[in-house]
């Protein structure tokens, strides 16, 4: 680890471009999981619908037990 440490030393630009890549990821990830969950609450039209999906398939796979 020390000799890893020693490498980047003398060279900050690569820890800054590595915390850049690791910030757009994030971001990138929190993007995609809003815009899923608002289609998926599109999908069902309200956030009753929600629920009556959701007891709807747990009715089915209580029939199906």
């Amino acid at each position: 680890m020390a000799s890893l440490t020693s490498s980047m030393a003398g060279n900050p630009g690569v820890i800054q471009l590595f915390c850049i890549e690791v910030d757009m990821l994030a971001r990138f990830m929190a993007f995609f999981l809003v815009v899923g969950s608002l289609l998926s609450l599109a999908g069902c039209n309200t956030v009753d619908g929600v629920g009556q999906d959701i007891s709807g398939a747990a009715r089915t796979v209580k029939r199906a037990l």
